[in-house]
């Protein structure tokens, strides 16, 4: 999920700041999880629901011409399926 935060924050239109920094924060959220070897299951759902969350806002203010960004709908709602598949993983 850091990559997928990672590659989203580059491909935000330079003037969509509060999107570059919220990409940039669950990249961190996700690269800090990665290295905590004491991080429990419970973290990593938390983190994982709050990028499907931005990942749907994403999706939806692109579909609404509400946001600039390089990214087309459909790669976003890839990765947003991705996260909720990680979801549904992370709750068994």
């Amino acid at each position: 999920m850091s990559d997928h935060a990672k590659v989203m924050r580059g491909l935000f239109d330079p003037t969509e700041s509060e999107h570059f920094d919220e990409a940039d924060s669950l990249a961190k959220t996700f690269d800090s999880i990665a290295q905590d070897q004491s991080a429990e299951r419970l973290q990593e759902l938390n983190a994982t629901l709050a990028i499907s969350r931005f990942k749907a806002k994403t999706t939806q203010e692109i579909l609404e011409c509400k946001v600039k960004s390089l990214m087309s709908p459909l790669f976003t709602d890839h990765v947003l399926r991705e996260a909720n598949y990680n979801i549904y993983l992370l709750q068994e």
